[in-house]
């Protein structure tokens, strides 16, 4: 914000505010990007993503979903990883089964 006073006869402006700086807080990070998945084994899955194009803040962490179909009941696990990772080994999983990944990025206000 800047003001200043104006001379009704002339264009004269008088002293400007100093300026001020303020920072909004942060928001929902939009997703991850570059989403890859490779099979390791019969049993292991190789998960790899790149950090939000927009963070909207500073990411916490990431959250890697997990879950397969089987006669449609939902199965599912999650596990957070720490932002120094942008990929994980997903072990134990059952052989010759399709399985869903997701992966998100938390800001401080824990986004979706």
């Amino acid at each position: 914000v800047r003001a200043a006073n104006k001379v009704i006869t002339g264009s004269l402006e008088g002293p400007a505010s100093n300026f001020v700086e303020i920072q909004t807080s942060q928001d929902v990070p939009l997703a991850p990007v570059s989403l890859s998945i490779a099979a390791v084994d019969d049993t292991s899955l190789h998960v790899t993503w790149l950090p939000p194009l927009a963070p909207n803040g500073i990411i916490q962490f990431y959250q890697v979903f997990i879950a397969e179909s089987v006669k449609s009941v939902f199965y599912s696990g999650t596990q957070n990883i720490s932002t120094d990772a942008t990929e994980i080994v997903i072990k134990g999983l059952t052989a010759y089964t399709t399985y869903a990944v997701i992966v998100r990025a938390f800001t401080i206000d824990f986004g979706d």
